[in-house]
């Protein structure tokens, strides 16, 4: 027990599990008993969120919301690995870097161009999402390439390879596993961004147009129990995310305490 205080500490797994537990009873104690009154307590919480799942659809608007999301990220990482690779020629530079200066935008008046340019607010929504989500991942992209070191280059070069072939396999293949790494991480950012842009297209529903409705009309326990949901099913698909990702690259795989990246290593032996 005594690592779990020192600077750099090695505590066992027993150990970091009982933290965990720690500190889940704290957080449920604290928000039962210590919080101040205009925020609802567990029960409250509980009680809309059966209310929500009962009355309000709430699992089917997020699987509406989590297939948009999904359907933006796919758009995204081929359009982002695209014009990613097509930097390594010099007159898509420029272009390509210009893009990466747009994650400063505000969604407000951007959308309203999206909206120009598509003939449903499905399109705009997926369309406003995955430009958004494209500026950062693909300024991630672009810092992955740049600090690949020239010797890969000129060892590809060595082999008798064309600059085609050089680009295949030292940029394209050689950086997959951080192409997909990036993807993972920019998943939270576009789940974080979801419902801010399904507010603004109302139409086809999804969990961010249901949080505003309660917002305006129900108490902030309805609140509470959608963003507590949308944590939830976040935090799931991040798993299923980096599940896939340790089963896509074996080579890749550090040694980890969480069970179900381990449980998915031992059905592979």
């Amino acid at each position: 027990m005594k690592e779990l205080f020192r600077w750099n500490g090695t505590p066992s797994p027993t150990a970091k599990m009982l933290v965990v537990v720690f500190y889940t009873v704290a957080f449920f104690l604290l928000w039962q008993f210590a919080t101040p009154a205009g925020i609802p307590g567990p029960g409250k919480c509980w009680a809309a969120w059966q209310e929500l799942v009962g009355q309000y659809n709430l699992i089917g608007e997020l699987f509406n919301s989590a297939q948009t999301s999904l359907i933006a990220m796919l758009i995204t990482i081929v359009a982002a690995m695209i014009l990613a690779y097509l930097s390594r020629i010099p007159i898509f530079e420029p272009l390509v870097s210009l893009l990466t200066r747009f994650r400063f935008l505000s969604l407000i008046g951007i959308s309203f161009i999206f909206l120009l340019f598509t003939s449903t607010s499905w399109q705009a929504k997926l369309t406003t999402m995955s430009f958004t989500i494209l500026t950062y991942l693909l300024t991630g992209l672009l810092a992955v390439i740049r600090d690949i070191p020239q010797r890969m280059y000129n060892y590809s070069r060595t082999l008798r390879m064309g600059e085609g072939e050089v680009t295949w396999y030292t940029v394209v293949r050689g950086t997959l596993y951080e192409a997909c790494d990036l993807m993972v991480q920019n998943f939270a950012i576009a789940w974080m961004m979801l419902t801010s842009i399904e507010a603004m297209f109302r139409e086809y529903g999804g969990v961010g147009a249901l949080l505003v409705n309660v917002y305006q009309r129900k108490g902030f326990e309805y609140v509470f129990a959608i963003q507590i949901t949308i944590l939830l099913v976040g935090l799931l698909m991040d798993s299923l995310l980096r599940g896939a990702i340790w089963i896509a690259f074996p080579w890749k795989r550090k040694e980890t305490n969480n069970p179900f990246l381990n449980w998915l290593a031992a059905g592979q032996q």
